[in-house]
């Protein structure tokens, strides 16, 4: 929860951190960052511990923290320069030697994928005992074109110019693909071209050689896509991690160890869990947060009280305190009696 509260809370609290980085432009929502505050005390060491991009940004209160940022293409450069297996057409040629087919059931058109052959859209339908089909090649594919293919993959790695493969957003999650073009098919009536497919081929742990989806993307051009784990063996193909990445922040000129704003967030976030905890079921009394003070206690914390009342008048304060070490503001408790529960509320 925490560390979730934190990776959204970032670009409200920064104003030009993270958009300004050319590694970041086209963003990946699957990578999940997580913010680390060490202090000021980690300021000296935070590039040799943490490594990556540094940064100083201002927080809309002004407070100023410098940021190491991940090396996460580095790290993806790494991986590749170190795999020496087979490039991806060589990993599906197996699969194409032995024409596995696959298909896709519709409402009203069916499709067969039989890899490394031909791809085909075929509706069958049943009058007395006879059945009647209709069906049309959407695009082909031949060995000779397979040989090809893997011949430029290999050229472009031994020279050192393999470029990262495109990328298709599938469920939310940005997936490498290795496009393989099946082209003429039955000729189409409408413009009287040949039919053509695009399979893509993604990396799916789970995958089967299925195809996942296709459809029409203009007159008799379509786009099938096709999970395989075959695929995931290249570093290249694979998803990129969701883990977390450390981005690690520390003060500068005086700013608390994290943000106002980011401890004022924690403190809501405790407030919610404890006003879980009120509510009286005997008597059903409902409680509402009147009041939130905050103030710096004689050890420098900071400390956040909230202030319950509930429906009828009654009064219940709790004190929550914060894991901040300091605050910019503020030198003492408000002027509040201390924590106090009325003998009818609950425990």
């Amino acid at each position: 929860m925490k560390n979730s509260l934190i990776c959204w809370v970032l670009p409200a609290l920064l104003e030009s951190v993270l958009a300004d980085l050319d590694y970041l432009k086209g963003f990946d929502d699957s990578i999940l960052y997580k913010i680390n505050w060490p202090g000021a005390e980690g300021l000296d060491n935070i590039d040799q511990l943490y490594g990556g991009e540094t940064m100083v940004v201002t927080t809309n209160r002004k407070e100023k923290y410098r940021c190491v940022l991940p090396s996460i293409q580095e790290k993806e450069k790494e991986n590749y320069d170190e795999y020496t297996g087979p490039n991806p057409v060589q990993l599906l040629a197996p699969m194409f030697a032995l024409s596995t087919c696959t298909t896709l059931l519709e409402p009203y058109w069916s499709y067969e994928l039989c890899h490394g052959r031909y791809i085909r859209q075929y509706h069958e339908e049943r009058e007395g005992k006879k059945l009647k089909l209709q069906e049309y090649t959407l695009g082909k594919w031949d060995g000779m074109k397979t040989k090809i293919m893997s011949a430029e993959l290999d050229k472009l790695k031994e020279e050192g110019s393999f470029v990262n493969p495109p990328i298709k957003k599938l469920e939310g999650i940005n997936l490498p693909y290795l496009q393989l073009n099946y082209t003429d098919g039955t000729i189409c009536d409408l413009n009287g071209k040949p039919r053509r497919t695009s399979v893509l081929y993604v990396c799916f742990m789970g995958g089967k050689n299925d195809i996942f989806i296709i459809k029409e993307t203009s007159t008799c051009e379509y786009e099938a896509i096709v999970t395989s784990s075959e695929l995931c063996k290249h570093p290249k193909y694979r998803p990129q991690l969701t883990g977390e990445n450390d981005i690690s922040c520390s003060p500068l000129d005086g700013a608390p160890a994290k943000p106002v704003s980011m401890m004022m967030l924690e403190g809501e976030a405790a407030k919610q869990k404890q006003f879980s905890a009120f509510g009286d079921a005997k008597s059903d009394k409902m409680f509402a947060v009147y009041s939130i003070g905050e103030y710096k206690d004689k050890d420098g914390k900071m400390q956040f009280r909230v202030e319950f009342r509930s429906l009828d008048g009654d009064e219940v304060e709790s004190e929550i305190t914060s894991d901040a070490t300091e605050s910019p503001s503020g030198s003492g408790p408000p002027a509040t009696s201390p924590v106090k529960t009325p003998a009818n509320a609950p425990p």
